[in-house]
């Protein structure tokens, strides 16, 4: 089993996946730009082009 697929299945298991500290910038009046951290490049590689609904709540 390839990491990509590793970690699809563990998305797939996981309720929160916590991703620490990020940052966020405001992009015109409605949209923003969240930056997250460079350890969960693996895990957004993983996601491209699949048809994954991700939600992200910023607390």
């Amino acid at each position: 089993m390839s990491l990509a697929e590793s970690l699809l299945e563990y998305i797939k298991k996981a309720q929160v996946i916590p991703v620490g500290g990020c940052g966020v910038v405001k992009e015109g009046r409605e949209r923003y730009k969240i930056y997250l951290p460079q350890r969960l490049n693996t895990l957004w590689e993983a996601l491209r082009g699949r048809k994954v609904e991700v939600w992200i709540i910023l607390k």
